[in-house]
């Protein structure tokens, strides 16, 4: 049972992991005088991907039948070794997903005033940070978890 049906041709958990990323490279685009739109910009780009994986997780199939995972996402990446770009989410790895959507936009919304020296750096690592933890939580791939772990580890 879900509340709605998402379209599958579209790659939901690829947008989450983008979302943040772009928006964390347009913070590092953005001049460091503009620091309003520097803030505004981080925290619309959290919310946007909070407001994403909202709509996933309404899309998300909940019943005793659905034991899988869903929103799979198979790309071949290094195929010689049987490396490839996997990603998808089961009944856990969902809600964490949520929560770290949700702790990305609080922790934002909590510094909205505190941070003052080096703004544009800590909202580039927050939203690096908030890639790679979904990335871990969304990966598949024994090498793809180990890159976003890996990744996770630069931001904090």
């Amino acid at each position: 049972m879900n509340w709605y049906t998402l379209s599958p041709n579209l790659p939901w958990l690829t947008l989450v992991l983008v979302l943040p990323l772009a928006g964390a490279l347009l913070v590092a685009l953005v001049p460091s005088v503009a620091r309003r739109t520097v803030k505004q910009l981080g925290i619309l780009t959290a919310v946007a991907t909070l407001i994403l994986v909202l709509a996933i997780i309404g899309g998300f199939q909940h019943g005793v039948g659905n034991l899988r995972f869903q929103f799979e996402e198979v790309r071949p990446w290094i195929p010689g070794v049987g490396i490839s770009y996997h990603l998808g989410v089961d009944g856990l790895s969902l809600f964490l997903v949520v929560l770290m959507a949700f702790l990305t936009c609080l922790s934002l919304l909590a510094s909205w005033r505190s941070v003052q020296q080096n703004l544009k750096a800590f909202l580039f690592f927050v939203l690096l940070l908030e890639t790679s933890v979904i990335g871990v939580f969304v990966a598949l791939d024994l090498v793809l978890y180990y890159i976003f772990w890996e990744a996770m580890l630069v931001p904090m």
